[in-house]
């Protein structure tokens, strides 16, 4: 698909198809599209759990909904978790960065939008959440209950006919030209 028009039609859906499961394949295809993006030489610090199995699904919609928050878990027939790990530097840094995972967070970020664009490019629909209870989440998955979530993505079918509009500032409020 052309980039513009997947940046475009690419939105955090909340209203999934619950009865129409995701190919598991399908979601593969998109994680290993997320793993082909960049990293602070080359550390890949990402680890990537995908969860299409409808019981487990329900205990990572609980995970995700404490206090009232994303209800509409419930409705999305898979979820993946973006776990963070220790990246490995190149030894020619050795000494000049203070903290290794200095570049994580920005690495997983990148990771996690080529996975949404993967997602988008592949017909489903994504939500990106950052409230969870990493503790039940990582007891639903075996982890260490401290294991650190970095987020979890809701992925499925919309229920919507077409993207919403898209409601951002204007360019003049979010970018600054230097000629």
């Amino acid at each position: 698909m052309e980039f513009s028009k997947l940046i475009n039609m690419r939105e955090s859906c909340r209203n999934y198809d619950s009865g129409k499961k995701v190919d598991t394949e399908l979601l593969k295809k998109c994680v290993e599209m997320a793993c082909l993006a960049p990293s602070a030489c080359n550390s890949q610090p990402w680890r990537y759990v995908i969860i299409n199995n409808e019981e487990l699904c329900a205990k990572i919609a609980k995970g995700v909904q404490d206090n009232g928050f994303n209800s509409f878990a419930s409705g999305a027939p898979a979820f993946i978790v973006v776990y963070g790990e220790d990246a490995k530097m190149a030894k020619k840094f050795d000494g000049l960065i203070a903290d290794n995972n200095s570049f994580r967070d920005n690495d997983l970020g990148i990771g996690i939008a080529y996975l949404t664009l993967a997602a988008s490019d592949n017909g489903l629909s994504t939500c990106i959440m950052g409230w969870r209870n990493d503790s039940k989440i990582n007891e639903a998955l075996g982890q260490p209950l401290d294991r650190k979530v970095h987020c979890v993505i809701a992925v499925g079918y919309s229920l919507d006919e077409a993207p919403r509009k898209k409601k951002r500032k204007s360019f003049e409020e979010l970018v600054t030209v230097f000629e």
